[in-house]
Protein backbone atom coordinates (compact mmCIF):
# COMPACT_ATOMS: atom_id res chain seq x y z
CA UNK A 1 0.00 0.00 0.00
CA UNK A 2 1.60 3.29 -1.21
CA UNK A 3 1.84 6.58 1.80
CA UNK A 4 -0.37 8.04 -0.24
CA UNK A 5 -3.18 4.77 0.06
CA UNK A 6 -1.97 4.29 3.84
CA UNK A 7 -3.34 8.27 4.34
CA UNK A 8 -6.59 8.04 3.12
CA UNK A 9 -7.61 4.48 4.91
CA UNK A 10 -6.71 6.58 8.51
CA UNK A 11 -8.56 9.45 7.13
CA UNK A 12 -11.18 6.63 6.57
CA UNK A 13 -10.95 4.99 9.47
CA UNK A 14 -10.84 8.16 11.34
CA UNK A 15 -14.16 10.12 10.25
CA UNK A 16 -15.55 6.58 10.53
CA UNK A 17 -15.22 6.40 14.11
CA UNK A 18 -16.22 10.14 14.83
CA UNK A 19 -19.33 9.23 12.77
CA UNK A 20 -19.70 6.62 14.77
CA UNK A 21 -19.23 8.86 17.82
CA UNK A 22 -22.14 11.02 16.28
CA UNK A 23 -24.58 8.05 15.78
CA UNK A 24 -24.13 8.01 12.05
CA UNK A 25 -23.07 5.09 10.19
CA UNK A 26 -19.85 4.92 8.05
CA UNK A 27 -21.66 4.44 4.57
CA UNK A 28 -22.62 8.39 5.33
CA UNK A 29 -19.31 8.74 3.81
CA UNK A 30 -18.86 6.01 1.53
CA UNK A 31 -17.05 7.33 -1.81
CA UNK A 32 -16.88 10.91 -0.80
CA UNK A 33 -13.23 12.47 -1.86
CA UNK A 34 -10.51 12.33 0.44
CA UNK A 35 -10.83 16.39 0.81
CA UNK A 36 -14.41 16.03 1.98
CA UNK A 37 -13.41 13.55 4.28
CA UNK A 38 -10.61 15.90 5.96
CA UNK A 39 -13.01 18.19 6.38
CA UNK A 40 -15.59 16.13 7.93
CA UNK A 41 -12.62 14.69 10.55
CA UNK A 42 -11.54 18.29 11.04
CA UNK A 43 -15.17 19.70 11.96
CA UNK A 44 -15.73 16.59 14.37
CA UNK A 45 -12.63 16.83 16.20
CA UNK A 46 -12.94 20.17 17.04
CA UNK A 47 -16.68 19.86 18.85
CA UNK A 48 -15.58 16.69 20.00
CA UNK A 49 -15.15 16.64 23.93
CA UNK A 50 -12.32 14.98 25.88
CA UNK A 51 -14.75 12.19 26.86
CA UNK A 52 -16.55 11.61 23.43
CA UNK A 53 -16.48 8.39 23.27
CA UNK A 54 -16.20 6.69 27.04
CA UNK A 55 -14.33 3.82 25.58
CA UNK A 56 -10.69 3.29 25.97
CA UNK A 57 -10.09 1.18 22.98
CA UNK A 58 -12.14 3.27 20.41
CA UNK A 59 -10.13 6.94 21.70
CA UNK A 60 -7.12 4.52 21.15
CA UNK A 61 -7.78 3.33 17.75
CA UNK A 62 -9.29 7.08 16.63
CA UNK A 63 -6.52 8.73 18.20
CA UNK A 64 -3.92 6.01 16.05
CA UNK A 65 -5.66 7.09 12.62
CA UNK A 66 -5.54 10.34 13.46
CA UNK A 67 -2.13 10.33 13.98
CA UNK A 68 -1.30 8.79 10.59
CA UNK A 69 -2.89 11.64 9.04
CA UNK A 70 -1.61 14.21 11.02
CA UNK A 71 1.98 12.33 10.70
CA UNK A 72 1.47 12.25 6.68
CA UNK A 73 0.59 15.79 6.63
CA UNK A 74 3.53 16.95 8.44
CA UNK A 75 5.88 15.05 6.50
CA UNK A 76 4.41 16.97 3.12
CA UNK A 77 5.15 20.03 4.87
CA UNK A 78 8.52 19.26 6.24
CA UNK A 79 10.21 21.38 4.22
CA UNK A 80 8.13 24.44 4.89
CA UNK A 81 9.12 24.22 8.47
CA UNK A 82 11.23 26.88 9.85
CA UNK A 83 14.07 26.01 13.01
CA UNK A 84 13.76 28.29 15.28
CA UNK A 85 17.50 28.29 16.30
CA UNK A 86 18.12 29.52 12.78
CA UNK A 87 16.32 32.86 13.32
CA UNK A 88 18.70 35.65 13.66
CA UNK A 89 17.87 37.76 17.15
CA UNK A 90 17.57 41.71 16.76
CA UNK A 91 20.59 43.58 18.16
CA UNK A 92 23.12 40.93 17.61
CA UNK A 93 24.43 37.84 19.00
CA UNK A 94 23.99 39.14 22.20
CA UNK A 95 20.49 39.52 22.32
CA UNK A 96 18.21 36.62 22.43
CA UNK A 97 14.60 37.88 21.28
CA UNK A 98 13.73 37.45 17.52
CA UNK A 99 10.71 38.20 15.30
CA UNK A 100 9.34 35.71 12.75
CA UNK A 101 6.30 35.94 10.69
CA UNK A 102 4.56 32.68 10.01
CA UNK A 103 2.32 29.35 10.97
CA UNK A 104 3.44 28.99 14.30
CA UNK A 105 2.74 25.13 13.12
CA UNK A 106 5.60 24.94 11.38
CA UNK A 107 7.95 26.53 13.68
CA UNK A 108 10.50 23.70 14.97
CA UNK A 109 10.48 24.91 18.73
CA UNK A 110 11.28 23.08 22.20
CA UNK A 111 8.24 25.54 23.73
CA UNK A 112 5.61 26.66 21.46
CA UNK A 113 2.89 29.14 23.36
CA UNK A 114 -0.78 28.81 23.14
CA UNK A 115 -3.53 31.58 23.56
CA UNK A 116 -5.60 29.65 25.17
CA UNK A 117 -8.80 30.30 27.19
CA UNK A 118 -9.36 29.57 30.90
CA UNK A 119 -11.21 26.01 30.13
CA UNK A 120 -8.13 24.93 28.51
CA UNK A 121 -9.40 22.51 26.00
CA UNK A 122 -8.94 24.77 23.17
CA UNK A 123 -11.68 26.34 20.30
CA UNK A 124 -14.84 24.21 19.97
CA UNK A 125 -15.79 26.12 16.81
CA UNK A 126 -15.08 25.16 13.14
CA UNK A 127 -15.14 28.43 11.35
CA UNK A 128 -12.59 29.81 13.93
CA UNK A 129 -9.32 30.46 12.92
CA UNK A 130 -7.82 31.54 16.33
CA UNK A 131 -4.46 30.08 17.15
CA UNK A 132 -5.91 28.07 19.85
CA UNK A 133 -8.02 26.39 17.41
CA UNK A 134 -5.13 26.01 14.83
CA UNK A 135 -2.61 24.46 17.54
CA UNK A 136 -5.07 21.91 18.59
CA UNK A 137 -5.89 20.75 14.93
CA UNK A 138 -2.24 20.24 14.22
CA UNK A 139 -1.17 18.76 17.10
CA UNK A 140 -4.30 16.16 17.37
CA UNK A 141 -7.21 15.03 19.82
CA UNK A 142 -4.90 13.63 22.35
CA UNK A 143 -3.72 17.65 23.29
CA UNK A 144 -7.24 18.13 24.28
CA UNK A 145 -6.91 15.35 26.43
CA UNK A 146 -4.28 16.21 28.11
CA UNK A 147 -5.55 19.57 28.90
CA UNK A 148 -8.74 17.48 30.74
CA UNK A 149 -6.52 15.80 32.89
CA UNK A 150 -4.47 19.09 33.90
CA UNK A 151 -8.46 20.43 34.24
CA UNK A 152 -9.28 17.60 36.16
CA UNK A 153 -6.19 16.61 38.75
CA UNK A 154 -4.73 20.51 38.81
CA UNK A 155 -6.88 23.29 37.94
CA UNK A 156 -11.04 22.54 38.97
CA UNK A 157 -13.65 23.77 37.43
CA UNK A 158 -12.61 27.63 37.67
CA UNK A 159 -9.72 26.68 34.78
CA UNK A 160 -6.71 28.42 34.50
CA UNK A 161 -6.30 31.70 36.02
CA UNK A 162 -5.44 34.37 33.93
CA UNK A 163 -1.33 34.92 33.75
CA UNK A 164 -0.78 31.29 34.37
CA UNK A 165 0.59 29.02 32.61
CA UNK A 166 0.42 25.23 31.67
CA UNK A 167 2.61 22.71 30.32
CA UNK A 168 1.39 19.42 27.52
CA UNK A 169 3.61 18.00 24.88
CA UNK A 170 3.02 18.92 21.36
CA UNK A 171 2.08 15.66 19.85
CA UNK A 172 1.91 16.31 16.20
CA UNK A 173 3.68 19.60 16.34
CA UNK A 174 7.50 20.13 14.91
CA UNK A 175 7.75 21.50 18.86
CA UNK A 176 8.33 19.70 21.69
CA UNK A 177 6.27 21.47 24.55
CA UNK A 178 2.97 23.56 24.30
CA UNK A 179 2.45 26.39 26.58
CA UNK A 180 -1.03 26.82 27.45
CA UNK A 181 -2.11 30.49 28.79
CA UNK A 182 -4.93 33.04 29.38
CA UNK A 183 -4.60 36.29 28.28
CA UNK A 184 -6.82 38.87 29.35
CA UNK A 185 -9.71 40.22 28.28
CA UNK A 186 -10.63 43.93 27.22
CA UNK A 187 -14.23 44.82 27.43
CA UNK A 188 -15.06 46.58 23.87
CA UNK A 189 -14.18 50.05 23.34
CA UNK A 190 -12.44 50.29 26.89
CA UNK A 191 -8.22 50.35 27.51
CA UNK A 192 -6.46 47.47 29.28
CA UNK A 193 -6.53 48.61 33.12
CA UNK A 194 -2.93 48.41 34.82
CA UNK A 195 -4.03 44.86 36.25
CA UNK A 196 -4.89 43.69 32.69
CA UNK A 197 -1.01 45.08 31.41
CA UNK A 198 0.04 43.38 34.68
CA UNK A 199 -1.57 40.33 33.45
CA UNK A 200 -0.50 40.45 30.05
CA UNK A 201 3.02 40.47 30.88
CA UNK A 202 2.48 36.98 33.52
CA UNK A 203 1.53 35.33 30.33
CA UNK A 204 4.87 35.93 28.83
CA UNK A 205 6.79 35.79 31.94
CA UNK A 206 5.65 32.97 33.98
CA UNK A 207 6.13 31.12 30.48
CA UNK A 208 9.57 32.00 30.26
CA UNK A 209 9.97 30.88 34.40
CA UNK A 210 8.28 27.64 33.49
CA UNK A 211 10.70 26.86 30.45
CA UNK A 212 14.05 27.38 32.60
CA UNK A 213 12.55 24.50 34.37
CA UNK A 214 13.77 22.15 30.97
CA UNK A 215 17.05 22.87 31.68
CA UNK A 216 18.06 23.87 28.36
CA UNK A 217 20.75 26.15 27.88
CA UNK A 218 19.90 26.63 23.97
CA UNK A 219 16.34 26.54 24.75
CA UNK A 220 13.85 27.92 21.80
CA UNK A 221 10.45 29.24 23.38
CA UNK A 222 7.71 31.02 20.64
CA UNK A 223 5.08 33.17 21.72
CA UNK A 224 1.90 34.52 19.25
CA UNK A 225 0.43 37.48 19.71
CA UNK A 226 -1.91 36.86 23.40
CA UNK A 227 -4.77 38.61 23.86
CA UNK A 228 -4.69 41.03 20.40
CA UNK A 229 -7.42 39.22 18.26
CA UNK A 230 -10.56 38.30 19.66
CA UNK A 231 -9.70 39.11 23.58
CA UNK A 232 -9.34 42.88 22.71
CA UNK A 233 -5.92 43.98 24.01
CA UNK A 234 -4.66 46.91 21.49
CA UNK A 235 -1.87 45.64 19.71
CA UNK A 236 -0.17 49.16 19.76
CA UNK A 237 0.11 48.82 24.11
CA UNK A 238 0.81 45.59 23.67
CA UNK A 239 3.69 45.01 21.63
CA UNK A 240 6.14 47.87 23.70
CA UNK A 241 4.75 46.41 26.79
CA UNK A 242 5.68 42.54 26.40
CA UNK A 243 9.21 43.23 24.55
CA UNK A 244 10.37 45.29 27.01
CA UNK A 245 9.07 43.00 29.70
CA UNK A 246 10.78 40.00 28.10
CA UNK A 247 14.09 41.65 27.45
CA UNK A 248 14.35 43.02 30.66
CA UNK A 249 13.46 39.41 31.62
CA UNK A 250 16.02 38.05 29.40
CA UNK A 251 18.99 40.39 30.62
CA UNK A 252 18.20 39.46 34.46
CA UNK A 253 18.44 35.81 33.70
CA UNK A 254 22.22 34.82 33.59
CA UNK A 255 20.85 30.97 32.26
CA UNK A 256 18.67 31.76 29.55
CA UNK A 257 21.93 33.63 27.93
CA UNK A 258 21.62 31.32 24.73
CA UNK A 259 18.20 31.40 24.18
CA UNK A 260 15.97 32.06 21.19
CA UNK A 261 12.63 33.88 22.38
CA UNK A 262 10.52 34.19 19.33
CA UNK A 263 7.76 36.82 18.61
CA UNK A 264 5.69 34.88 15.99
CA UNK A 265 3.25 37.43 13.92
CA UNK A 266 0.87 36.03 11.41
CA UNK A 267 -0.37 39.63 9.98
CA UNK A 268 1.56 42.20 8.13
CA UNK A 269 0.14 44.65 10.31
CA UNK A 270 1.09 42.74 13.06
CA UNK A 271 4.68 41.74 11.91
CA UNK A 272 5.12 45.48 10.74
CA UNK A 273 3.93 46.75 14.85
CA UNK A 274 6.41 44.17 16.08
CA UNK A 275 9.34 45.14 13.76
CA UNK A 276 8.74 48.71 14.65
CA UNK A 277 8.88 48.70 18.02
CA UNK A 278 11.60 46.03 18.22
CA UNK A 279 13.79 48.73 16.41
CA UNK A 280 13.03 51.27 18.80
CA UNK A 281 13.42 49.22 22.21
CA UNK A 282 17.11 48.05 20.85
CA UNK A 283 18.33 50.77 17.80
CA UNK A 284 19.07 48.27 15.77
CA UNK A 285 17.56 47.25 12.45
CA UNK A 286 15.13 44.02 12.77
CA UNK A 287 17.12 41.45 10.51
CA UNK A 288 15.39 40.64 6.88
CA UNK A 289 12.85 38.04 6.85
CA UNK A 290 14.41 35.78 3.97
CA UNK A 291 12.92 32.52 3.14
CA UNK A 292 15.21 29.73 3.33
CA UNK A 293 16.07 28.19 -0.24
CA UNK A 294 14.62 25.09 1.18
CA UNK A 295 14.19 21.79 -0.58
CA UNK A 296 10.82 23.54 -2.03
CA UNK A 297 12.77 25.55 -4.67
CA UNK A 298 15.36 22.08 -5.71
CA UNK A 299 11.97 19.77 -6.00
CA UNK A 300 10.26 22.59 -8.19
CA UNK A 301 12.83 22.66 -10.45
CA UNK A 302 13.13 18.89 -10.61
CA UNK A 303 9.95 18.17 -11.55
CA UNK A 304 9.99 21.24 -14.52
CA UNK A 305 13.29 19.13 -15.50
CA UNK A 306 12.09 15.82 -15.87
CA UNK A 307 8.38 16.86 -17.47
CA UNK A 308 7.64 15.79 -20.63
CA UNK A 309 4.62 18.67 -21.25
CA UNK A 310 4.03 21.98 -19.49
CA UNK A 311 0.69 23.61 -18.92
CA UNK A 312 1.19 27.42 -17.94
CA UNK A 313 -1.12 28.82 -15.52
CA UNK A 314 -1.26 32.29 -15.33
CA UNK A 315 -3.46 34.67 -13.24
CA UNK A 316 -2.86 38.02 -11.56
CA UNK A 317 -0.02 37.58 -9.90
CA UNK A 318 2.30 36.45 -12.73
CA UNK A 319 1.35 40.16 -14.68
CA UNK A 320 1.67 41.21 -11.29
CA UNK A 321 5.40 40.01 -11.05
CA UNK A 322 6.28 41.92 -14.52
CA UNK A 323 4.96 44.92 -12.84
CA UNK A 324 1.33 45.04 -13.87
CA UNK A 325 0.23 44.82 -10.54
CA UNK A 326 -3.61 45.81 -9.70
CA UNK A 327 -2.88 46.42 -6.10
CA UNK A 328 -0.37 48.62 -6.09
CA UNK A 329 -0.70 52.62 -5.85
CA UNK A 330 2.80 52.93 -7.45
CA UNK A 331 1.99 51.36 -10.45
CA UNK A 332 -1.55 53.05 -10.62
CA UNK A 333 -0.47 56.56 -9.72
CA UNK A 334 2.48 56.22 -12.36
CA UNK A 335 -0.04 54.74 -15.04
CA UNK A 336 -3.09 56.12 -14.47
CA UNK A 337 -1.93 60.01 -12.49
CA UNK A 338 -5.53 61.46 -13.77
CA UNK A 339 -7.10 58.86 -11.97
CA UNK A 340 -4.94 59.39 -8.65
CA UNK A 341 -5.49 62.65 -8.52
CA UNK A 342 -9.27 62.01 -8.07
CA UNK A 343 -8.73 59.94 -5.83
CA UNK A 344 -8.59 56.29 -7.10
CA UNK A 345 -5.95 54.22 -5.64
CA UNK A 346 -5.15 51.23 -7.75
CA UNK A 347 -6.30 49.14 -10.53
CA UNK A 348 -8.13 46.55 -8.67
CA UNK A 349 -10.77 49.27 -7.69
CA UNK A 350 -12.48 49.09 -11.05
CA UNK A 351 -13.14 45.43 -11.22
CA UNK A 352 -17.15 45.27 -10.81
CA UNK A 353 -16.99 48.98 -10.36
CA UNK A 354 -20.08 51.37 -12.06
CA UNK A 355 -20.34 54.11 -10.09
CA UNK A 356 -19.08 56.71 -12.51
CA UNK A 357 -20.41 58.74 -15.83
CA UNK A 358 -19.34 56.87 -19.57
CA UNK A 359 -16.90 59.63 -20.19
CA UNK A 360 -14.50 58.94 -17.05
CA UNK A 361 -15.42 55.15 -17.94
CA UNK A 362 -14.37 54.71 -21.42
CA UNK A 363 -11.09 57.62 -20.68
CA UNK A 364 -10.05 55.03 -17.96
CA UNK A 365 -10.89 51.87 -20.02
CA UNK A 366 -9.23 53.10 -23.32
CA UNK A 367 -6.44 54.12 -21.41
CA UNK A 368 -5.61 51.08 -19.47
CA UNK A 369 -6.40 49.09 -22.76
CA UNK A 370 -3.93 51.25 -24.50
CA UNK A 371 -1.25 50.79 -21.55
CA UNK A 372 -1.78 47.17 -20.09
CA UNK A 373 -3.49 45.20 -23.57
CA UNK A 374 -0.88 46.44 -26.09
CA UNK A 375 1.84 48.09 -24.65
CA UNK A 376 3.13 46.55 -21.95
CA UNK A 377 6.48 45.11 -22.72
CA UNK A 378 7.04 49.21 -22.51
CA UNK A 379 6.98 49.69 -19.20
CA UNK A 380 7.61 45.97 -17.84
CA UNK A 381 9.39 46.11 -14.81
CA UNK A 382 11.01 42.66 -14.85
CA UNK A 383 11.68 40.24 -17.89
CA UNK A 384 9.28 37.72 -16.79
CA UNK A 385 7.17 36.87 -19.65
CA UNK A 386 10.67 36.73 -21.82
CA UNK A 387 11.96 33.67 -19.04
CA UNK A 388 8.46 32.34 -19.41
CA UNK A 389 9.38 31.94 -23.61
CA UNK A 390 12.22 30.61 -22.97
CA UNK A 391 11.27 28.00 -20.60
CA UNK A 392 8.43 27.11 -23.47
CA UNK A 393 11.04 27.12 -25.98
CA UNK A 394 13.34 24.90 -24.07
CA UNK A 395 9.93 21.98 -23.76
CA UNK A 396 9.10 22.72 -27.21
CA UNK A 397 13.04 21.62 -28.34
CA UNK A 398 12.65 17.96 -27.06
CA UNK A 399 8.63 17.58 -27.82
CA UNK A 400 6.94 19.55 -30.21
CA UNK A 401 3.13 20.50 -29.06
CA UNK A 402 4.53 19.97 -25.92
CA UNK A 403 2.97 23.07 -24.10
CA UNK A 404 0.10 24.97 -23.40
CA UNK A 405 -0.62 28.16 -21.83
CA UNK A 406 -4.58 28.13 -19.83
CA UNK A 407 -4.78 32.32 -18.69
CA UNK A 408 -7.54 34.02 -16.12
CA UNK A 409 -6.00 37.06 -17.38
CA UNK A 410 -7.54 39.64 -19.71
CA UNK A 411 -3.91 41.61 -20.96
CA UNK A 412 -3.05 39.02 -23.41
CA UNK A 413 0.73 39.47 -21.95
CA UNK A 414 0.85 35.98 -24.30
CA UNK A 415 -0.22 37.13 -27.20
CA UNK A 416 2.11 40.57 -26.47
CA UNK A 417 5.32 38.61 -26.12
CA UNK A 418 4.71 36.34 -28.92
CA UNK A 419 3.58 33.18 -27.61
CA UNK A 420 1.99 30.95 -30.25
CA UNK A 421 -2.19 32.48 -30.51
CA UNK A 422 -3.03 28.23 -31.59
CA UNK A 423 -1.58 27.41 -27.84
CA UNK A 424 -3.45 30.13 -25.38
CA UNK A 425 -6.76 29.26 -23.61
CA UNK A 426 -7.66 32.55 -22.11
CA UNK A 427 -10.43 31.65 -20.12
CA UNK A 428 -11.87 35.01 -18.64
CA UNK A 429 -12.24 37.18 -22.00
CA UNK A 430 -9.29 39.90 -23.15
CA UNK A 431 -9.24 43.58 -23.45
CA UNK A 432 -8.66 43.31 -26.80
CA UNK A 433 -12.15 42.36 -27.87
CA UNK A 434 -15.61 44.66 -26.65
CA UNK A 435 -18.84 43.78 -26.87
CA UNK A 436 -22.67 45.02 -26.31
CA UNK A 437 -23.47 45.16 -22.59
CA UNK A 438 -26.57 43.45 -23.60
CA UNK A 439 -25.31 40.95 -25.60
CA UNK A 440 -28.30 41.80 -28.12
CA UNK A 441 -27.11 39.05 -30.24
CA UNK A 442 -24.70 36.12 -29.66
CA UNK A 443 -22.00 37.57 -32.06
CA UNK A 444 -21.68 40.95 -30.67
CA UNK A 445 -18.47 41.13 -30.38
CA UNK A 446 -15.58 43.55 -32.07
CA UNK A 447 -12.08 44.01 -32.66
CA UNK A 448 -11.54 46.68 -29.40
CA UNK A 449 -9.03 49.06 -31.61
CA UNK A 450 -11.13 51.02 -34.05
CA UNK A 451 -13.32 52.41 -31.02
CA UNK A 452 -10.11 52.90 -28.70
CA UNK A 453 -8.40 54.61 -31.67
CA UNK A 454 -11.77 57.12 -31.85
CA UNK A 455 -12.09 57.51 -28.19
CA UNK A 456 -8.44 58.42 -27.39
CA UNK A 457 -8.74 61.16 -29.91
CA UNK A 458 -10.55 62.88 -27.10
CA UNK A 459 -9.14 61.85 -24.05
CA UNK A 460 -7.73 64.36 -21.82
CA UNK A 461 -5.19 63.40 -19.52
CA UNK A 462 -6.07 65.53 -16.56
CA UNK A 463 -9.64 64.69 -16.00
CA UNK A 464 -9.17 61.30 -18.20
CA UNK A 465 -12.34 62.09 -19.72
CA UNK A 466 -13.74 61.87 -23.05
CA UNK A 467 -14.24 64.96 -24.30
CA UNK A 468 -16.42 63.96 -27.72
CA UNK A 469 -19.50 61.70 -26.27
CA UNK A 470 -19.06 60.14 -30.08
CA UNK A 471 -15.91 58.70 -28.74
CA UNK A 472 -18.17 56.50 -26.42
CA UNK A 473 -18.87 53.15 -27.60
CA UNK A 474 -22.03 52.44 -28.74
CA UNK A 475 -23.25 48.27 -30.01
CA UNK A 476 -23.40 48.78 -33.54
CA UNK A 477 -26.47 46.61 -33.59
CA UNK A 478 -28.47 47.66 -31.14
CA UNK A 479 -27.32 51.36 -30.10
CA UNK A 480 -26.23 50.10 -26.10
CA UNK A 481 -24.41 50.75 -24.44
CA UNK A 482 -20.55 48.77 -24.57
CA UNK A 483 -18.30 46.53 -22.27
CA UNK A 484 -15.00 44.99 -22.49
CA UNK A 485 -15.56 41.07 -23.33
CA UNK A 486 -14.39 40.16 -20.06
CA UNK A 487 -16.15 37.77 -17.53
CA UNK A 488 -18.26 40.34 -15.50
CA UNK A 489 -21.45 39.47 -15.81
CA UNK A 490 -24.40 36.88 -17.51
CA UNK A 491 -23.95 39.48 -20.60
CA UNK A 492 -20.26 37.76 -21.05
CA UNK A 493 -20.05 36.44 -24.62
CA UNK A 494 -17.61 33.89 -24.64
CA UNK A 495 -18.05 32.22 -28.08
CA UNK A 496 -14.67 32.68 -29.16
CA UNK A 497 -13.06 31.20 -25.70
CA UNK A 498 -15.33 28.37 -25.68
CA UNK A 499 -13.37 27.52 -29.10
CA UNK A 500 -10.15 28.01 -27.54
CA UNK A 501 -11.30 25.49 -25.01
CA UNK A 502 -12.32 22.59 -27.13
CA UNK A 503 -8.94 22.36 -28.77
CA UNK A 504 -7.47 23.32 -25.26
CA UNK A 505 -9.35 20.25 -23.61
CA UNK A 506 -8.28 18.15 -27.10
CA UNK A 507 -4.45 18.71 -26.16
CA UNK A 508 -5.01 17.82 -22.67
CA UNK A 509 -7.16 14.85 -23.38
CA UNK A 510 -4.01 13.75 -25.33
CA UNK A 511 -1.32 14.21 -23.02
CA UNK A 512 -3.51 12.61 -20.12
CA UNK A 513 -3.26 9.21 -22.33
CA UNK A 514 0.47 9.55 -22.99
CA UNK A 515 1.45 10.18 -18.91
CA UNK A 516 -1.69 7.34 -17.92
CA UNK A 517 -0.41 5.20 -20.67
CA UNK A 518 3.41 5.34 -21.56
CA UNK A 519 4.74 6.67 -18.32
CA UNK A 520 4.77 10.50 -19.80
CA UNK A 521 4.98 13.53 -16.87
CA UNK A 522 2.93 17.06 -16.96
CA UNK A 523 3.78 19.78 -14.99
CA UNK A 524 1.74 22.26 -14.42
CA UNK A 525 3.34 25.58 -13.24
CA UNK A 526 0.57 27.78 -11.67
CA UNK A 527 1.69 31.29 -11.22
CA UNK A 528 -0.73 34.12 -8.75
CA UNK A 529 -4.04 31.83 -8.53
CA UNK A 530 -5.45 32.80 -5.33
CA UNK A 531 -9.37 32.31 -3.70
CA UNK A 532 -11.15 35.55 -6.12
CA UNK A 533 -11.95 32.97 -8.80
CA UNK A 534 -10.64 29.68 -7.35
CA UNK A 535 -12.67 27.92 -9.79
CA UNK A 536 -11.34 29.10 -12.46
CA UNK A 537 -7.93 27.27 -12.30
CA UNK A 538 -6.45 26.92 -8.74
CA UNK A 539 -9.53 23.89 -8.15
CA UNK A 540 -8.93 22.04 -11.23
CA UNK A 541 -5.06 22.20 -11.19
CA UNK A 542 -5.65 20.79 -7.31
CA UNK A 543 -7.85 17.99 -9.08
CA UNK A 544 -5.06 16.83 -11.76
CA UNK A 545 -2.46 16.83 -9.14
CA UNK A 546 -4.29 14.85 -6.97
CA UNK A 547 -6.14 12.50 -9.32
CA UNK A 548 -3.68 11.34 -11.87
CA UNK A 549 -0.60 9.63 -11.40
CA UNK A 550 2.09 11.82 -13.30
CA UNK A 551 0.83 14.80 -12.90
CA UNK A 552 2.45 17.90 -10.78
CA UNK A 553 1.47 21.11 -9.54
CA UNK A 554 4.36 23.52 -9.01
CA UNK A 555 2.53 26.56 -7.17
CA UNK A 556 3.73 30.29 -7.25
CA UNK A 557 1.94 32.26 -4.87
CA UNK A 558 3.03 34.87 -2.50
CA UNK A 559 -0.07 34.19 -0.20
CA UNK A 560 -1.23 30.87 -1.19
CA UNK A 561 1.40 28.79 -1.44
CA UNK A 562 -0.17 25.70 0.11
CA UNK A 563 -1.05 22.60 -1.92
CA UNK A 564 -3.90 20.06 -0.53
CA UNK A 565 -2.14 17.06 1.17
CA UNK A 566 -2.94 14.30 -2.00
CA UNK A 567 -1.54 16.54 -5.11
CA UNK A 568 1.81 15.72 -6.12
CA UNK A 569 3.99 18.65 -6.27
CA UNK A 570 5.43 21.54 -4.61
CA UNK A 571 4.39 25.63 -3.14
CA UNK A 572 6.71 28.37 -3.38
CA UNK A 573 5.81 31.77 -2.04
CA UNK A 574 8.41 33.78 -3.99
CA UNK A 575 8.27 36.06 -6.75
CA UNK A 576 7.34 34.06 -9.98
CA UNK A 577 10.75 35.70 -11.95
CA UNK A 578 12.99 34.92 -9.13
CA UNK A 579 11.78 31.28 -9.53
CA UNK A 580 11.87 31.38 -13.18
CA UNK A 581 15.62 32.91 -13.07
CA UNK A 582 16.74 29.64 -10.88
CA UNK A 583 14.71 27.44 -13.43
CA UNK A 584 16.59 28.74 -16.19
CA UNK A 585 19.82 29.02 -14.43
Amino acid sequence: MSSKQEYIAALETAAALLLSENGYAASAIRRLPPSQLREITSQLLCVRSPSSSFDVAKDAALFSAVDRVLGFEAAKAKTNQVAAASLEPVGGTDSQLALWKGDITLLNADVVVNAANSALLGCFQPDHKCIDNVIHAHAGPALRNACAVIVKEKLGEEGLPVGQVVATPAFNLPATYVYHTVGPQIERGKLPTEIQKSQLVSCYLNSLDLALTLNKPDLSIAFPCISTGLYGFPSSLAAPLVIEAVKTWAATHPQAANWKIIFNTFLDKDYELYSKTLEQIFNAPVPRQIPAKSDNLATAKALIQNADYLIISAAAGLSASAGLDYTSEEVFRKHHAGMHKRGFRNMYQFIGFSDWEPKLQWGYYFQQTLTARFSWQQHATQPTYNLLKTLVANFESKIPHSTYVVTSNADGMFDQYGFDKSRIYTRQGDYSRIQCLAACRGDAVWDIKPYLEKGLQSFNPETYELTDPAGIPKCPHCGGAMMWNVRGGDWFLENEYLKQQVVYEAWKADVLRKVKGEGKKLVILEVGAGFNTPGVLRFPNEKLAQEVDGVSLVRVNRDHAELPVLAEGVGLNIDATLLLEELLA
